[in-house]
């Protein structure tokens, strides 16, 4: 019976031994440390510019032939002084898009526009130019597959656009035009 007496007293002891123990390792280990989430947020964007001497409209005329029987010279009729600058940060891919916004062009003659890319600046995925565009009142993708990237900004970064007058296979149509004046809207795709 004193064992047993005996057997009760040191369980009960080791039992209030682990208790004692418990508390003191949960005390000294709450005091340490905290902690708390950050919220990461990276929306989605899309600028674009139009880069260059925007001071004064671009004048473009093809030449006037030097002997009688030779058509106008379209090819003389270039102009490359405006960069297309651009951001994206999305993986989605985003297009630009060109139109005629506003004015008419003269009858036989188009304007096309071309986005070369500027080997030295930005980062990322610039997309693919679609080469030259003949211009008109509807929206055509003049860049695709952009995704996330940047340009660089100002002249000599991002894409350099290249107007050229076109006869568009409509000669006798083509009438002497002082001032035609037309304005053409970049867009990019959300």
């Amino acid at each position: 019976m004193i064992s047993q007496l005996l057997n009760r007293d040191v369980t009960k002891l080791f039992t209030l031994m682990l208790f004692v123990f418990g508390i003191c390792f949960r005390a000294y280990t709450q005091s340490n440390s905290d902690n708390h989430d950050i919220k990461i947020i990276v929306p989605k964007s899309s600028t674009i510019q139009v880069a260059g001497d925007n001071s004064a409209s671009i004048v473009l005329a093809p030449q006037l032939p030097d002997d009688a029987g030779k058509p106008l010279d379209f090819e003389a009729s270039v102009n490359n002084s405006l960069w297309l600058n651009y951001s994206a940060v999305s993986q989605e891919g985003k297009n630009i898009y060109v139109s005629i916004a506003d004015g008419d062009l003269p009858d036989g003659i188009g304007l096309t526009v071309n986005a070369s890319t500027s080997d030295n600046v930005g980062d990322g995925n610039l997309g693919k130019s679609e080469g030259p565009i003949t211009l008109s009142t509807v929206n055509q993708a003049l860049v695709k597959g952009i995704t996330t990237c940047f340009t660089g900004e100002g002249t000599n970064k991002g894409r350099q656009l290249a107007y050229e007058l076109v006869s568009i296979n409509q000669y006798q149509f083509i009438n002497a035009t002082p001032n035609a004046t037309i304005t053409v809207c970049y867009t990019i795709t959300d």
